[in-house]
């Protein structure tokens, strides 16, 4: 018998993952997780392969509740949008860091939030969220069990070719 392979193309919907110039390269998909769970196809229906990411200073968070996909196309695996992280300090903000090859590139940030927690009456989660010391949202607040999809428009460049992605707590 002769081996077979297979190549698969899963294309993406046209508006998707759009740049003002040049073309695009795959840094990671990152879900928040302390599993050494890879999610890929079927489970992700773009065959997006997303790995798990969690550090020392997070609490994580799960749901075992439906979370309807509201993201505008980009369809984030089920697994990775029924899982958190928060920071343990609450005080403390949420902190991602990652490094590009050099100071030149540019990155494009997809970040996918859901409330996963039942709150009270008298919740609220809110935070800025902060890429680089520039804030993009000033107060966003994750929609209840409904994922929905936040990116910048304009590409961000890296001082020294490190990045900082900051989830900040707002006053309410």
């Amino acid at each position: 018998m002769n081996p077979t392979n297979v190549d698969a193309l899963r294309p993406l919907p046209y508006h998707t993952y759009t740049t003002r110039t040049g073309s695009l390269r795959t840094l990671a998909h990152l879900y928040f997780s302390y599993s050494d769970k890879i999610i890929s196809y079927p489970k992700d229906l773009y065959d997006r392969i997303w790995e798990p990411y969690f550090l020392l200073e997070w609490t994580q968070i799960t749901t075992t509740l439906n979370v309807t996909d509201s993201s505008n196309g980009y369809a984030p695996p089920r697994d990775a949008i029924t899982t958190a992280a928060i920071p343990t300090n609450a005080s403390e903000p949420l902190t991602i860091i990652w490094s590009l090859e050099t100071s030149d590139d540019e990155t494009y940030g997809y970040l996918y939030f859901a409330e996963i927690q039942q709150l009270r009456a008298n919740e609220t989660r809110e935070f800025k969220i902060v890429a680089n010391g520039r804030v993009d949202y000033d107060s966003y607040s994750p929609m209840n069990f409904e994922a929905d999809t936040v990116f910048n428009h304009v590409s961000l460049k890296c001082e020294g070719a490190v990045c900082r992605l900051q989830l900040l707590r707002t006053p309410k």
